[in-house]
């Protein structure tokens, strides 16, 4: 279902993503007041840095996608797709959903 032509893993810390925050869930989720976001060693900083990133590649190529996966799920398909515009990705509000494609566009 990867649509890019470049592919790349982006780690939060060490040599994997865990660190961003994420939810599990079958269908997509969308950020609620009083949500508890599994954010496993979460650091704002880490946040910041990708939201900037995400700049940076969707100025460049028009848009992005993101797929979160736990190690050895990288060949499952994405359970649907998360379509994000970037202007709106806050990070304190900022989660995945786990094994979704995520497009992040202008």
């Amino acid at each position: 279902m990867v649509s890019q032509r470049h592919v790349r893993i982006i780690g939060a810390h060490g040599s994997c993503s865990c660190g961003f925050p994420s939810v599990v869930a079958e269908s997509p989720i969308e950020y609620y007041e009083g949500m508890s976001i599994d954010s496993r060693d979460q650091d704002d900083r880490r946040l910041d840095a990708l939201l900037q990133l995400l700049c940076q590649l969707v100025a460049r190529s028009g848009s992005v996608e993101l797929y979160l996966v736990w190690n050895g799920e990288e060949s499952l398909s994405p359970k649907g797709l998360v379509d994000w515009q970037l202007g709106t990705l806050i990070p304190e509000r900022f989660f995945f959903n786990e094994r979704f494609m995520h497009l992040v566009r202008q």
